[in-house]
């Protein structure tokens, strides 16, 4: 074969109602855990990225948030969080805006016209 390589499909896991409403509300309540369990950012631990995304999610209007490259900023801030919002309440009049500092550019909110199609 080529040089194919060949992967077992992930176990499908069956879960209660509870267990699913019990995700959800978790989900909606922290980025944190949003960004590791629904969208699998492992790499997100408890001690350092946990309270950056507590700090992300603060209800504070300007925000600035100063870490050195590699340590997950725009994962946390560029793209988990606003997928968190955009999922928490898709129908958000006047959605937030993020400025990326890094790319000099200012990046709306997942647009509510995409959900409602």
């Amino acid at each position: 074969m080529g040089g194919e390589m060949v992967t077992a499909a992930p176990e499908v896991i069956q879960l209660s109602r509870a267990q699913l409403d019990t995700i959800r509300q978790r989900a909606e309540a922290s980025l944190h855990y949003f960004a590791r369990a629904i969208l699998g950012y492992e790499y997100l631990n408890e001690e350092f990225h946990r309270p950056v995304c507590d700090f992300v999610q603060s209800p504070a209007l300007r925000k600035l948030v100063v870490l050195a490259r590699g340590h997950f900023k725009s994962t946390i801030a560029t793209i988990s969080y606003p997928v968190w919002r955009a999922v928490r309440d898709p129908f958000a009049p006047n959605p937030p805006r993020l400025l990326d500092r890094d790319q000099r550019r200012e990046i709306p909110l997942l647009h509510q016209a995409s959900f409602r199609d």
